[in-house]
């Protein structure tokens, strides 16, 4: 792979992860946590939506949708995946068994 070619999948990737199909991630930032995570640049040809509540809407592409469902599950529900359904059930997969192994004996 020539380096442009290199350079080009790394910048789709998220957090520099370059494997999975090129997919469009819609991620909610809630309105609390914009003036923080809302300032984040996710992909340099990401899409923002301001929204009425005072959220945040988050567009870009990716091949990183696991690394990015690890990080918005990190995040405690303050950023929510919209799109695709995917990355939706690889959070809530990921918060499941979060919740499952810090259960009480």
């Amino acid at each position: 792979m020539r380096s442009v070619q290199v350079a080009i999948t790394m910048r789709q990737a998220f957090r520099g992860v370059a494997r999975g199909t090129l997919r469009t991630v819609h991620i909610r930032i809630s309105a609390e946590r914009v003036p923080t995570l809302g300032l984040m640049i996710f992909s340099p040809d990401q899409r923002i939506e301001n929204l009425p509540d005072g959220s945040r809407i988050v567009a870009w592409k990716t091949r990183g949708l696991p690394v990015l469902a690890e990080w918005i599950t990190g995040t405690g529900g303050v950023v929510v995946a919209e799109v695709p359904v995917e990355l939706m059930t690889g959070v809530a997969r990921i918060a499941s068994g979060t919740a499952a192994a810090h259960q009480p004996v």
